[in-house]
C-alpha cells in the first residue's frame, strides 16, 4: 500500500468524514477535487500525482486534522510537471518588449520566471487618504518545471518620468539581486533570489511589498501581467475610507480578447478582482481619479 494511501484512509477514519463533505469543503476554498478521485485516493488506486491534486493536500491536511505537509511528505516523490509553453506579453509588457528583452539579457535570463510556473498570484495594493496608491505587496506560489532554479526577475513598467523605480520592501523567501533600469521607458528588472536552488517539482511561496509613494504621476489602476496560465489571479484595492473613488471597472485582455466591465459607486472601500486559470494576459482594476461625494 501507498504511504499516501494509508495516512490518508486512517485520517479519514479518525474524522468520520465522508468524501462528499470533503469534497464540498475542497470547492469551497478553490482546490476541488472530486469524489471519484477522493475515493480512488482512498482504495489506493490512484494517488494525487497532477498539479492540481498536489495543490489541494494543505487543505485536506487542514481539514482532516492533519500537521502541516503530513500527507504532502507522502507524496513528494512525484514530480511531474507540464512542459512550459513560451510566455506571451500583452499590454504593458507588450508595448515595452524590447527594453525588458535587453534587461533580461543583461541578467542572462531568456524569461522573467526562468523555468518557474507562476501557481496563484495575488496583488493587493493600499490607497491613501489623498487618493494615491501607497503600497503594493504581491505573493507568489512558484513551481519549479526543471531542477536547480534559484533566480526569477520581477517585471516593473512604470511612468518614465517617475525617474525611478518603486522600492522593495519586506521581502520574504527571496532576496534582491542585480537590477537593471531602463528609466526613459520606465523599466526596472529585478533579480530576486530563492534562498536555495530548487528541485524539479518543488514550490516556492514568495512576497515582497512595492513603496508606490515616489511614483509619480500615481495612476488609478492595478494591474498584473501573467505570461503562461495559472491557477488563480487575485487582484485586490483596498481605499483609505476618507477616499473612495466615485466609479470603477474591471480590464481583462488575453491574446485573443478584450472585457471591459465598468462599476458604478463602490459601496464599500476595498474591489477585488478573482480570476481562475487565467492567462496569458492582463488583469486590471481601475478606478475614476474623483472621489465619491461625500453624503450631505
Amino acid at each position: 500500500m501507498h504511504p499516501f494511501t494509508s495516512a490518508f484512509a486512517e485520517a479519514l477514519d479518525r474524522r468520520g468524514a465522508t468524501l462528499s463533505w470533503l469534497h464540498e469543503q475542497l470547492v469551497e476554498r478553490g482546490n476541488p477535487v472530486s469524489v471519484a478521485s477522493l475515493s480512488y485516493w482512498r482504495s489506493g488506486q490512484r494517488v494525487p500525482e497532477r498539479a492540481s491534486s498536489r495543490d489541494a493536500l494543505p487543505d485536506l491536511e487542514d481539514l482532516l486534522h492533519l500537521p502541516q505537509g503530513h500527507l504532502s511528505r507522502t507524496v513528494s516523490t512525484s514530480r511531474r510537471v507540464a512542459p512550459q509553453r513560451p510566455g506571451v506579453m500583452i499590454g504593458t509588457l507588450e508595448q515595452a518588449r524590447e527594453p525588458i528583452r535587453r534587461a533580461l539579457a543583461e541578467l542572462d535570463l531568456e524569461d522573467p520566471l526562468n523555468g518557474l510556473q507562476e501557481v496563484h498570484v495575488h496583488s493587493v495594493l493600499d490607497i491613501g487618504a489623498d487618493g494615491r496608491p501607497r503600497r503594493n505587496s504581491l505573493r507568489r506560489l512558484f513551481r519549479a518545471t526543471r531542477p536547480d532554479i534559484d533566480r526569477f526577475a520581477h517585471v516593473e513598467v512604470v511612468d518614465p518620468r517617475s525617474g525611478a523605480r518603486p522600492r522593495l520592501l519586506d521581502l520574504l523567501e527571496c532576496a534582491e539581486g542585480r537590477v537593471v533600469s531602463y528609466p526613459e521607458s520606465g523599466v526596472h528588472v529585478t533579480e530576486m533570489l530563492l534562498p536555495r536552488p530548487l528541485g524539479q517539482g518543488e514550490t516556492a511561496l514568495v512576497q515582497h511589498d512595492a513603496d508606490l509613494s515616489e511614483v509619480w504621476p500615481a495612476a488609478p489602476e492595478l494591474s498584473q501581467h501573467v505570461l503562461r496560465p495559472v491557477r488563480e489571479l487575485l487582484l485586490w484595492v483596498r481605499f483609505d475610507p476618507d477616499w473612495v473613488p466615485g466609479t470603477w471597472e474591471t480590464r481583462v485582455q488575453t491574446t485573443t480578447d478584450l472585457t471591459v466591465l465598468p462599476r458604478d459607486t463602490v459601496a464599500e472601500s476595498a474591489v477585488h478582482l478573482a480570476l481562475r486559470n487565467f492567462g496569458p494576459g492582463q488583469a486590471v482594476v481601475r478606478w475614476s481619479v474623483e472621489p465619491r461625494p461625500q453624503p450631505a
